[in-house]
């Protein structure tokens, strides 16, 4: 990334920026500087996202809601690579209403763990990395009081990635979540589930 020099005159705030092979950009006003200072940020933490490297990713977590359904109504699939171990888990529940008005309970139907292959879980790996973060970050402030929640997060030991939208189904291509949830059906069919069934 180029290192630039820049002088600012109080009185007439036209910042001057110069490059380390000398080219000169004049920038008319602090607030335009600011705002090119916003845009390398954001480029910057999408390239961080997308140079991540799949060897580091030891945990691929998805978790999925539902407002309403009784059957399904939690599920959770974590894929695992524990040195030259692959392994997938899937956790469903389904919700048992209170007849008393308490408090809702939840049944788990299904705990199960398969192994899987090291090109299967490449394939989960890029399939999650493929998501791109400025497009999920479109989607702040849509959100229903129905419909469903799925969150997807990866990462090692110490430091994760998380995505968490609600209800990627409505209008995927209008909100580009169409890679998140191409991820989200690709780690249901992995576990055993189908898309259709869940989502």
């Amino acid at each position: 990334m180029a290192k630039f020099d820049k002088t600012v005159n109080i009185r007439k705030p036209n910042v001057i920026l110069q490059n380390q092979q000398g080219n000169i950009i004049k920038v008319n006003g602090i607030r335009k500087l600011c705002a090119m200072h916003r845009q390398l940020f954001i480029i910057s933490f999408i390239v961080f996202c997308s140079a991540i490297s799949a060897q580091d990713i030891f945990d691929i977590h998805f978790n999925f809601e539902h407002s309403l359904r009784l059957k399904n109504y939690f599920v959770n699939i974590k894929a695992e690579r524990r040195g030259q171990d692959y392994t997938i888990n899937l956790v469903t529940k389904d919700l048992v209403p209170n007849k008393n008005g308490n408090d809702n309970k939840y049944k788990i139907t299904k705990d199960t763990t398969i192994k899987i292959s090291q090109k299967t879980y490449q394939t989960l790996v890029d399939a999650v990395t493929k998501i791109s973060c400025s497009d999920i970050t479109t989607n702040i402030g849509n959100s229903g009081l129905d419909g469903t929640t799925c969150e997807i997060y990866y990462g090692d030991w110490a430091s994760s990635i998380s995505y968490k939208i609600w209800s990627p189904t409505y209008k995927t291509n209008e909100r580009k979540l169409n890679d998140f949830l191409d991820a989200c059906k690709l780690l249901l069919l992995t576990s055993g589930l189908k898309p259709s069934q869940v989502l």
